[in-house]
């Protein structure tokens, strides 16, 4: 019997000028927001790049 368990997603720190395909009604660097809290995606080409250029990961232990 499988359990129905949610795929481990991979999340990125968000760069907003590069993610055209997100419309921003939650994103945290928009001011008309109604709710302005994410900062992540899963795109890795969308994502902040480090000093090295690879995007940038959340890390999910804190």
């Amino acid at each position: 019997m499988a359990e129905n368990i949610p795929e481990k997603r991979t999340w990125y720190v968000c760069n907003p000028l590069r993610n055209t395909g997100c419309r921003k009604r939650g994103c945290a660097y928009n001011p008309k927001a109604k709710y302005g809290r994410c900062v992540r995606t899963s795109n890795p080409a969308f994502a902040v790049l480090d000093e090295s250029g690879a995007p940038m990961k959340i890390n999910r232990n804190g």
